[in-house]
Protein backbone atom coordinates (compact mmCIF):
# COMPACT_ATOMS: atom_id res chain seq x y z
CA UNK A 1 0.00 0.00 0.00
CA UNK A 2 2.67 2.28 0.80
CA UNK A 3 4.46 1.63 -2.90
CA UNK A 4 1.12 2.36 -4.06
CA UNK A 5 0.80 5.65 -1.83
CA UNK A 6 4.33 6.83 -2.97
CA UNK A 7 3.72 6.33 -6.79
CA UNK A 8 0.38 8.63 -6.63
CA UNK A 9 2.04 10.77 -4.92
CA UNK A 10 5.01 10.95 -7.53
CA UNK A 11 2.64 10.90 -10.65
CA UNK A 12 0.87 13.44 -9.04
CA UNK A 13 4.36 16.04 -8.94
CA UNK A 14 5.08 14.32 -12.56
CA UNK A 15 7.91 12.96 -10.94
CA UNK A 16 7.77 9.73 -13.39
CA UNK A 17 11.29 7.91 -12.94
CA UNK A 18 10.36 8.13 -8.80
CA UNK A 19 6.74 6.95 -9.54
CA UNK A 20 8.28 4.21 -11.11
CA UNK A 21 10.40 3.04 -8.63
CA UNK A 22 7.87 3.28 -6.04
CA UNK A 23 5.44 1.13 -8.24
CA UNK A 24 8.17 -1.37 -8.38
CA UNK A 25 8.45 -1.90 -5.18
CA UNK A 26 4.88 -2.34 -4.74
CA UNK A 27 4.76 -5.15 -6.77
CA UNK A 28 7.90 -6.64 -5.15
CA UNK A 29 6.13 -6.70 -1.93
CA UNK A 30 3.23 -8.17 -3.86
CA UNK A 31 5.62 -11.00 -5.15
CA UNK A 32 6.46 -12.16 -1.88
CA UNK A 33 3.11 -11.69 -0.45
CA UNK A 34 1.55 -13.78 -3.18
CA UNK A 35 4.13 -16.47 -2.74
CA UNK A 36 3.43 -16.64 0.79
CA UNK A 37 -0.01 -17.76 0.23
CA UNK A 38 -0.98 -21.42 0.19
CA UNK A 39 -4.57 -21.28 -1.42
CA UNK A 40 -5.63 -19.77 -4.96
CA UNK A 41 -8.24 -17.51 -3.31
CA UNK A 42 -5.66 -15.79 -1.37
CA UNK A 43 -3.13 -15.26 -3.67
CA UNK A 44 -6.04 -13.53 -5.51
CA UNK A 45 -7.43 -11.24 -2.92
CA UNK A 46 -3.33 -9.75 -2.91
CA UNK A 47 -3.84 -9.24 -6.35
CA UNK A 48 -7.71 -7.37 -6.02
CA UNK A 49 -5.91 -5.35 -2.67
CA UNK A 50 -3.40 -3.90 -5.41
CA UNK A 51 -5.96 -2.65 -7.38
CA UNK A 52 -5.00 -0.48 -10.25
CA UNK A 53 -0.90 -0.72 -8.98
CA UNK A 54 0.40 -2.54 -11.94
CA UNK A 55 -1.83 -0.58 -14.49
CA UNK A 56 -0.28 2.69 -12.65
CA UNK A 57 3.05 1.25 -12.70
CA UNK A 58 3.01 1.08 -16.03
CA UNK A 59 1.80 4.15 -17.39
CA UNK A 60 4.64 5.53 -14.79
CA UNK A 61 7.31 3.58 -16.76
CA UNK A 62 5.62 4.78 -20.27
CA UNK A 63 5.34 8.68 -19.17
CA UNK A 64 9.30 7.93 -18.02
CA UNK A 65 10.32 6.94 -21.60
CA UNK A 66 10.60 3.29 -20.14
CA UNK A 67 8.92 1.12 -22.46
CA UNK A 68 10.30 -2.54 -21.51
CA UNK A 69 9.59 -1.22 -17.54
CA UNK A 70 5.86 -0.50 -18.77
CA UNK A 71 5.36 -4.05 -20.05
CA UNK A 72 6.67 -6.02 -17.44
CA UNK A 73 4.78 -3.72 -15.24
CA UNK A 74 1.79 -4.28 -16.52
CA UNK A 75 2.04 -7.98 -17.17
CA UNK A 76 3.96 -8.78 -13.94
CA UNK A 77 0.85 -9.32 -11.69
CA UNK A 78 -1.29 -11.60 -14.47
CA UNK A 79 2.08 -14.04 -14.96
CA UNK A 80 2.25 -14.46 -11.17
CA UNK A 81 -1.08 -16.86 -10.96
CA UNK A 82 0.47 -18.58 -14.27
CA UNK A 83 3.88 -19.05 -13.52
CA UNK A 84 2.71 -20.76 -9.77
CA UNK A 85 0.05 -23.45 -11.96
CA UNK A 86 3.38 -24.13 -14.47
CA UNK A 87 6.14 -24.75 -11.55
CA UNK A 88 3.98 -26.87 -9.87
CA UNK A 89 3.27 -28.94 -12.85
CA UNK A 90 6.35 -29.25 -14.53
CA UNK A 91 8.60 -30.40 -11.48
CA UNK A 92 11.26 -32.49 -12.82
CA UNK A 93 9.80 -35.80 -11.96
CA UNK A 94 11.40 -37.29 -14.69
CA UNK A 95 14.79 -36.67 -13.19
CA UNK A 96 13.52 -37.41 -9.82
CA UNK A 97 13.05 -41.20 -11.12
CA UNK A 98 15.82 -41.13 -12.57
CA UNK A 99 17.69 -41.00 -9.68
CA UNK A 100 15.61 -43.75 -7.62
CA UNK A 101 12.93 -41.09 -6.47
CA UNK A 102 9.96 -42.75 -8.38
CA UNK A 103 8.08 -42.83 -4.85
CA UNK A 104 8.62 -39.14 -4.26
CA UNK A 105 7.59 -38.32 -7.59
CA UNK A 106 4.78 -40.10 -7.49
CA UNK A 107 4.06 -38.73 -4.21
CA UNK A 108 4.22 -35.39 -5.73
CA UNK A 109 1.86 -35.79 -8.64
CA UNK A 110 -0.57 -36.67 -6.80
CA UNK A 111 -0.47 -33.47 -4.27
CA UNK A 112 -0.25 -31.60 -7.44
CA UNK A 113 -3.35 -33.45 -8.42
CA UNK A 114 -4.82 -33.01 -5.68
CA UNK A 115 -3.94 -29.02 -5.07
CA UNK A 116 -5.61 -28.59 -8.25
CA UNK A 117 -8.43 -30.10 -8.06
CA UNK A 118 -8.64 -28.07 -4.51
CA UNK A 119 -8.18 -25.02 -5.99
CA UNK A 120 -10.64 -26.17 -9.24
CA UNK A 121 -13.42 -26.32 -5.93
CA UNK A 122 -12.69 -23.31 -4.72
CA UNK A 123 -10.52 -24.59 -1.53
CA UNK A 124 -13.14 -26.93 -0.80
CA UNK A 125 -12.73 -30.92 -0.17
CA UNK A 126 -14.58 -32.56 -3.05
Amino acid sequence: AAGAVWGRWATGRTAYPEASQAYDLAADALDQLFRAQLLRPNKEAWLRATGSAASAGSFTHARAADGAGAALAIERGRALLLSEALDRDRAELTRLSALGHGDLAARYREAAQWMNRLLDTGGRPA
